[in-house]
């Protein structure tokens, strides 16, 4: 057991150390596939725990991609907008769906917040919660003096933080659903409005057409009452001729 909280101590250290690269850390150039597999894996490296799945694979990232939550590589190639979106999915997948996720990015699109001020933000709070929490969990396990204790102080530990993350996923969640809802309700509206319109332009063209019909009818009319009235003309003019001889 000794052995086993001296490396759960070392590895909280070193992970209250740990952050995502800053945005000027990221890479300047764009990458292939591979480049981008080894650029994770080495960044991601502190948080892979061994026997559970890994954090990224290109499977996940084609899959991301395909679901419309990673833009299209360019030329084969990922920029440093691939990158952050991807170490941000990383991080955030651990709690939110990749659906949720994907809302995410698209509620805040809508602010035209660049792939800088977005990045920087999220690994801003994120070094400094990963900071804080591994931090405080290894300032726990330091007061630990009875070795007969530190078990059941660990089984409490992994408790108490699974119940704060389940809590906060319940409120993200919860909140991502208001936003959601609200988007659907601007689309909906957005949608009604070009449904109006669409059904005005429509209204006006059948109403342009209904007076060119008439006008059309009105034509025709007047054409034959001249038709009729240069006959009666004709027809009077013969009369007064059969009546002169």
């Amino acid at each position: 057991m000794n052995q086993n909280l001296n490396e759960l101590k070392n590895w909280l250290k070193e992970l209250s150390q740990f952050e995502f690269p800053k945005w000027n850390e990221l890479p300047e150039l764009a990458l292939y596939m591979d480049q981008v597999m080894t650029y994770l894996e080495n960044k991601l490296e502190p948080l892979n725990i061994e026997g559970q799945e890994n954090l990224i694979t290109t499977w996940m990232i084609n899959n991301y991609v395909k679901g419309d939550v990673v833009p299209n590589p360019v030329q084969k190639k990922y920029s440093k907008e691939h990158l952050s979106k991807i170490l941000v999915i990383c991080a955030m997948k651990q709690v939110l769906s990749i659906g949720d996720i994907r809302i995410l990015f698209k509620l805040l699109e809508q602010y035209d917040e660049r792939s800088k001020d977005l990045y920087t933000s999220f690994q801003s709070v994120q070094a400094s919660s990963m900071s804080n929490i591994a931090s405080e969990t290894l300032k726990q396990l330091e007061t630990i003096d009875n070795p007969k204790e530190l078990e059941k102080k660990l089984i409490y530990s992994a408790l108490t933080l699974a119940i704060e993350a389940e809590v906060e996923k319940i409120i993200a969640n919860k909140i991502l659903s208001l936003l959601n809802v609200d988007e659907k309700e601007n689309k909906k509206e957005k949608q009604e409005e070009e449904k109006k319109k669409k059904e005005k332009e429509k209204k006006e063209k059948e109403n342009k057409k209904a007076q060119q019909e008439e006008e059309k009818k009105k034509k025709e009319r007047v054409k034959e009452e001249e038709k009729i009235q240069k006959e009666l003309v004709k027809i009077i003019r013969e009369g007064k001729q059969k009546l002169t001889e």
